[in-house]
């Protein structure tokens, strides 16, 4: 994507990009912003001196994100690239003490990275100004629309000047984000659009990532996922993410993997952000190197060089698409993923349609119980040694 992104950006037109996970969108924005807010530093830097006079924050960029895991992420990479530099870059988010964020933002910000509604909550204190904002990203706006965001969003822009540059990125480009993009982009003819990876009216998983999918009931999965991970951790290096719909799942099993004098940790939406932020690091570092997740970590976040997806519970709600979003911890910025998904035909027949296309549209092999699924909307199949079906595809490995 920042094939594309980065000539848009840094010609100051607006952007519509749709780009599948682990393209580089994170840098697509980034780049484009960053050398022209230090252009602009450079030849004008007084206009970049922190406020005075109790004066809120008056950020030149802002970043929106869905989740707070997001932003961090945004933060650490702003940093990482703009170290050495004028560039004053903060987070604010939810779930945080706020007293601690405004006394950040007091001391200068040039570039805010913020999650809605604790950034509507900072404008309502008079905390942060939006009136000299001149470029404006929206990452996972699609996500955004999902959590319900879009009045804050609405909240936000209005209160920007009309000249800023935007960068809108999304990874599924569903009617509500279509809308949300013609209403808030310019629509002076600076506007470009590109999607990468597809068509862009279509979910489309990476394909550097090797899908394979396994019938499995539930009484099976704790056994099933045992023996998988202490196969694949021979690897010392092999770090696994594996993603649970609930949190009782998520904490239970990340709890028996450690009983078994496993290195693991959990992160999930009843863990304080001191206690996410230690498992991330833990797991990026290979202290732990198994993460069980809910879908609070499924979107945005990127960890080197993740080797396994383990997709314990198939997503329900939106399904496949959350599907697309949890498999592409794996397989990013071109190296080869792989990804396992335990499929009960009882729970998820719903999703065998659906999930079979996105496996074809990728180039996967697809298992016949899968398949005879997908025609039928699902049902039982024959029985494999983990209470489901076998086969080439869908069996054991």
């Amino acid at each position: 994507v920042q094939r594309h992104s980065l000539p848009i950006g840094l010609a100051r037109r607006d952007l519509m990009a749709c780009a599948q996970t682990g393209s580089g969108k994170t840098g697509g924005f980034l780049f484009p912003v960053l050398h022209q807010m230090l252009s602009e530093m450079d030849a004008s830097p007084d206009e970049f001196l922190p406020p005075r006079g109790g004066r809120g924050a008056e950020p030149r960029c802002l970043i929106l994100a869905p989740t707070r895991e997001l932003a961090t992420q945004i933060l650490r990479e702003t940093q990482r690239f703009a170290q050495q530099s004028h560039v004053n870059p903060v987070v604010v988010y939810g779930g945080a003490e706020i007293r601690t964020q405004i006394a950040q933002l007091e001391r200068g910000c040039s570039l805010l990275v913020a999650t809605p509604g604790r950034l509507c909550d900072l404008i309502e204190r008079g905390k942060v100004s939006l009136a000299r904002v001149r470029f404006l990203v929206l990452d996972e706006a699609d996500r955004m629309l999902d959590m319900g965001f879009e009045p804050q969003i609405k909240t936000v822009i209005e209160q920007m000047p009309a000249t800023k540059q935007t960068l809108f990125f999304t990874a599924t480009w569903p009617k509500e984000v279509k809308s949300m993009a013609a209403q808030y982009l310019s629509q002076g003819g600076r506007v470009v659009q590109i999607a990468i990876g597809g068509n862009d009216n279509k979910l489309v998983a990476n394909k550097n990532i090797s899908q394979e999918v396994r019938e499995i009931n539930g009484s099976a999965k704790p056994a099933a996922l045992g023996e998988l991970l202490d196969e694949k951790q021979k690897d010392a290096k092999c770090k696994v993410m594996v993603f649970c719909n609930t949190k009782i799942d998520c904490e239970r099993q990340s709890q028996a993997r450690r009983h078994q004098g496993h290195g693991a940790v959990a992160i999930h939406g009843d863990k304080d952000q001191w206690e996410r932020e230690r498992a991330l690091q833990q797991f990026s570092t290979g202290q732990a190197p198994v993460m069980f997740c809910t879908d609070v970590a499924a979107r945005g976040l990127h960890v080197e060089d993740v080797s396994l997806v383990v997709n314990y519970d198939m997503p329900q709600g939106d399904g496949v698409e959350d599907y697309v979003h949890r498999i592409g911890r794996t397989g990013r910025a071109g190296k080869a993923g792989a990804a396992i998904t335990f499929w009960d035909a009882k729970k998820d027949s719903k999703t065998a349609r659906p999930l079979v296309t996105i496996m074809k549209d990728a180039g996967q092999e697809v298992p016949a119980f899968l398949e005879e699924a997908s025609y039928r909307g699902g049902g039982d199949t024959r029985r494999s040694r983990w209470g489901g079906s076998g086969g080439k595809g869908g069996g054991k490995g």
